[in-house]
């Protein structure tokens, strides 16, 4: 009889993804309505108050996260966000739409609000639903490698926050800088801080709480804990976002 052709590794994450679809139709379905209500909120609110996008989403996160720690949301911030036993539970679907909005760490999100007022596009011509649809989609697609990730080795993880959207605009900058050999950054006063400082910087922050394990029976390495986050993925995204664009505009220049 004839040898069976091995079968490729990532062929094994088949039935893990069918296990997380029900998370994934949810929040791919609540994006487009989410988007749709950033959109009437701007027209609404944000627009006749002169707020950018990048403002207004700051000031939506910083209300959320505020609303998480006052006795009107008390537990929200677990119950809310999304964990490796969740992703699986389709009656825990809807933790997939409120994990990028609710930070469980809250050190966490008073960075990635500093963050988020600093590199989202505050001055951006875009209006707020098209910010807001990119940000969920980033989100969504950094959640679903890292949840694969975390079921394949067995990695306790909570997801929760902007970590992956904001680490997939500052490796666009820093990936972009690199390869249009020019300096790309962000203002801050009468600064002009590099992408490549603020990826350093950010980069050493999500490291230092994601290298730790969440649960002492974990046996997992360093370098799958990261790949299990999406921090990690989201600065992936953001670089192949980068070569992407730079590719286009070599084709262009033809």
């Amino acid at each position: 009889m004839p040898a069976e052709k091995p079968v490729p590794a990532w062929c094994g994450f088949g039935p893990e993804l069918r296990s997380l679809a029900p998370g994934i139709a949810a929040a791919a379905a609540a994006t487009a309505v989410i988007a749709w209500l950033a959109q009437e909120l701007q027209r609404l609110v944000f627009g006749p108050w002169g707020w950018s996008a990048g403002v207004a989403l700051a000031a939506c996160l910083g209300l959320l996260q505020a609303l998480s720690l006052g006795a009107i949301g008390i537990g929200w911030r677990r119950r809310w966000s999304l964990d490796h036993l969740g992703v699986i539970n389709p009656r825990q679907a809807w933790r997939w739409i409120t994990a990028p909005w609710i930070h469980a760490n809250g050190t966490e999100a008073a960075v990635n609000l500093l963050m988020l007022l600093l590199v989202v596009l505050g001055p951006t011509p875009l209006p707020l639903g098209q910010v807001v649809l990119r940000y969920c989609l980033t989100a969504l697609a950094a959640q679903i490698p890292a949840a694969l990730m975390a079921r394949r080795h067995g990695i306790a993880r909570r997801w929760s926050g902007a970590a992956a959207p904001l680490s997939a605009l500052v490796g666009l900058a820093a990936g972009l800088s690199l390869l249009q050999d020019r300096s790309l950054g962000f203002p801050l006063g009468p600064l002009r801080l590099p992408a490549w400082v603020l990826l350093l910087v950010y980069g050493s922050l999500q490291v230092g709480w994601l290298l730790p394990r969440q649960a002492q029976q974990e046996q997992s390495r360093p370098l799958q804990r990261l790949m299990a986050s999406t921090a990690s993925w989201g600065l992936l995204l953001g670089l192949a976002w980068a070569l992407i664009s730079w590719l286009q505009q070599l084709i262009a220049q033809r």
